[in-house]
């Protein structure tokens, strides 16, 4: 059972997660985390934890506990003290009045740092707990899938629009990926990117799910990823179209989440399962 879980149970349990040091309460990354993995993470015997979550009366969190979770949104510092944001930005398309809105808002609000991250997104580091609602309303956005078991921001290159190189369109694709797919909800965390050809600048061929253009079609490869143990992405499907790539990611998505187990990212899901079994049940008309 999840944190998550067990906190719509009963959210009384939050403030015993709270008085054994586990701040879980509003953050993606703790509360999509099994019981026993958070337990480990804190250090913390698995056995005393559950016979305290056990005894807690059905009820609701105390003001205390509500006052200290994490602000929607926030992603907490290195110091416990302050917090990070990561806006929304679809691909890291963006336009001027909204690069002057950050600005001005980043310098009201006294931010740290402003990053442009590899996953083409702004990260603003450095506010107060007190000020991230406010600085989340004078932004007028919505927070980007930056952690958590769920999909994050779609990565995609300027494809036909813009490059010479390209071969096929990769904004109007990878604008529909994040459409459908950011901040779904999976059993592991999940990353996609979209090349508009087999330069793959996006890193397609190691992500979860990477499309990349060719002059026959688009390439589906799956599985891939970076981290401390990187691995390539298997080729799925070649000479797809448009409509075929997004019925596709359809199919990968439902049969991962029906079968993939808690923390298992797609790469090692299909080591388990099998590639051409799950390519015989993906692909299947």
């Amino acid at each position: 059972m999840t944190v998550k879980e067990v906190l719509e149970l009963n959210p009384a349990t939050a403030d015993v997660f709270r008085r054994m040091g586990m701040h879980c309460l509003g953050c993606p990354s703790a509360t999509a985390e099994s019981v026993a993995g958070a337990a480990r993470t804190h250090g913390l015997d698995i056995e005393m934890l559950l016979q305290e979550l056990n005894s807690v009366d059905l009820g609701d969190m105390s003001d205390e506990t509500r006052a200290d979770a994490l602000p929607e949104g926030a992603i907490v510092q290195r110091d416990k003290q302050h917090f990070a944001i990561v806006p929304h930005i679809p691909g890291g398309l963006v336009d001027p009045a909204t690069l002057r809105r950050i600005a001005d808002v980043a310098e009201k609000y006294n931010c740290a740092a402003i990053k442009l991250t590899t996953a083409q997104r702004i990260a603003l580091v450095g506010f107060s707990k007190e000020d991230v609602p406010k600085v989340w309303e004078e932004l007028g956005m919505k927070p980007g899938a930056a952690n958590g078991n769920r999909v994050r921001n779609i990565k995609f290159c300027p494809g036909t629009a813009f490059c010479k190189r390209a071969d096929q369109d990769a904004i109007g694709l990878g604008l529909e990926l994040d459409r459908r797919y950011h901040g779904m909800e999976l059993p592991s965390q999940m990353k996609m990117a979209v090349s508009g050809c087999p330069r793959k600048c996006t890193d397609a061929g190691t992500v979860d799910i990477g499309v990349v253009g060719t002059p026959k079609g688009y390439t589906l490869m799956v599985g891939g990823s970076g981290g401390i143990k990187p691995r390539l992405a298997r080729v799925l499907a070649d000479g797809l179209d448009r409509e075929r790539v997004l019925v596709t990611i359809d199919r990968v998505l439902d049969y991962y989440r029906a079968h993939a187990e808690r923390n298992e990212r797609l790469g090692h899901f299909l080591v388990r399962v099998g590639f051409d079994a799950f390519r015989e049940a993906v692909m299947c008309e």
